[in-house]
């Protein structure tokens, strides 16, 4: 009996993934003929091996991963991994979090670095024995601390998951127009739009915690968030000018939702009714 298994490791906030590989099997060598044709026939195999084995190693994983909050803390929660080597770029989503930053090369997972430094091997694939079954293996390099089983495994195939991928893909475009929009309404100071945009009433949980105050229609909403930038000296054109960063599904508190982090205030964005709105403005962090 196989079994598909991957181990992760994952260091700090910035993911470091480390994967091992090795094939099931070899193809039967094909009876030799000229030169010319040995070599397309080795170039027409690997090609076939290497695209089998993208497809292979992609799907659903789970399994115990790792949390990470602030000031060096960790939790262990059971989450979801979905892999797919087969399109360029490849999809890692990590407990809904889409990553950008890998590409794959050789059976190694690469993440991209900034123009002054090299790409950092985060990971690579080999197939190891756990348990008694040998399969596909995953090493989690984020983990801190050895809390968690070194492991999570493969549930799910390319083709069964590939709905779920979909999905989240799909939601991240909803959510990046729903923040353009948001955006917008504060800078044209679009009463209307602020209406359907926020979860009223909706507590400022701002600076003074003793004085805390209910925000009850989208004029005070605006007012207040006007009020934050003025104080600020910035303008919403400036202040609002970078993305929300999505939370991992298992994080506590605000598990799958997107997090504006301004500074001054936070964002929190929750999907409510099958529509995103402002759940919450706080400071922390």
């Amino acid at each position: 009996m196989t079994k598909t298994i991957i181990a992760f490791f994952i260091y700090a906030m910035i993911p470091v993934y480390s994967f091992a590989f090795s094939l099931k099997s070899e193809s039967n060598m094909r009876d030799a003929g000229t030169s010319t044709e040995m070599k397309q026939d080795s170039f027409s195999d690997t090609t076939l091996m290497e695209t089998e084995l993208k497809k292979e190693l992609s799907g659903k994983y789970e399994g115990v991963l790792e949390v990470s909050y602030c000031c060096e803390n960790y939790e262990y929660k059971n989450g979801s991994v979905y892999i797919d080597l087969t399109v360029d770029p490849i999809v890692f989503i990590y407990s809904g979090v889409i990553g950008n930053q890998y590409f794959y090369e050789n059976t190694k997972i690469f993440s991209k670095s900034d123009d002054n430094h090299e790409n950092s091997i985060s990971g690579w694939f080999e197939k190891l024995m756990v348990n008694g079954f040998s399969g596909r293996h995953l090493k989690d390099m984020m983990m801190k601390e050895k809390k968690k089983p070194d492991y999570i495994t493969k549930t799910a195939n390319l083709e069964s998951c590939k709905s779920d991928i979909i999905s989240y893909f799909s939601q991240e475009a909803i959510f990046k127009e729903y923040w353009d929009n948001f955006k917008q309404a504060i800078i044209n100071a679009d009463i209307y739009s602020l209406s359907h945009s926020v979860k009223y009433p909706l507590v400022d949980e701002g600076f003074d915690y003793a004085n805390r105050k209910t925000i009850n229609s989208a004029s005070e909403f605006y007012h207040r968030i006007i009020k934050y930038l003025n104080e600020s000296q910035t303008s919403p054109e400036i202040f609002f000018n970078k993305e929300c960063h999505r939370e991992m599904e298992i994080s506590d508190g605000c598990g799958g939702c997107y997090i504006f982090y301004g500074g001054k205030f936070n964002l929190v964005f929750e999907k409510i009714k099958g529509e995103y709105k402002v759940v919450r403005l706080a400071l922390w962090g």
